[in-house]
């Protein structure tokens, strides 16, 4: 990023949902941005579909060594599974806020989110995924131990 506003101007801002914004760029550079961002394969990333927006994974594998499953690495396969689901049941237009996280110390704050699924321990060898739904008043934790598999296919 530091050789990016070597070329640009403008600041970087962090989010609290772990995005980076780009601020106080001047109008004559926004178009030069743009293509600089295309090259880097980032250029998506500037307008996220709705659900893509309110969706937040941790690094979990490889970066995290107390991770026990995957999160952002894996995350497009959940996320189309559940825009499947909310187009299904007329919710398309409708932002959920949605983690993912491959251990349960809250990386990205699965505890808040109105869904989550959060790495949990099956048994001696296999990790799994808990369920956390959040509502107005009370959360509601699924074991691993009581889920039933899922197919993402």
């Amino acid at each position: 990023m530091g050789g990016f506003f070597q070329q640009f101007g403008g600041r970087i801002r962090m989010t609290t949902n772990q995005n980076l914004q780009l601020t106080h760029v001047e109008e004559h550079e926004r178009e030069q941005i743009s293509w600089r961002l295309d090259d880097l394969g980032l250029s998506q990333r500037l307008k996220p579909d709705l659900q893509a927006a309110h969706t937040l994974s941790c690094v979990a594998f490889p970066t995290c060594g107390l991770a026990m499953a995957e999160a952002e690495r894996y995350m497009s396969d959940p996320l189309d599974l559940f825009n499947r689901l909310k187009q299904q049941y007329g919710l398309r237009q409708v932002p959920i806020t949605l983690r993912v996280t491959g251990y349960p110390n809250g990386c990205a704050r699965p505890y808040l989110a109105e869904i989550a699924l959060t790495a949990a321990l099956r048994d001696s060898t296999t990790y799994t995924w808990a369920a956390v739904l959040t509502a107005t008043e009370s959360t509601v934790c699924t074991p691993a131990t009581s889920m039933k598999a899922f197919s993402l296919t």
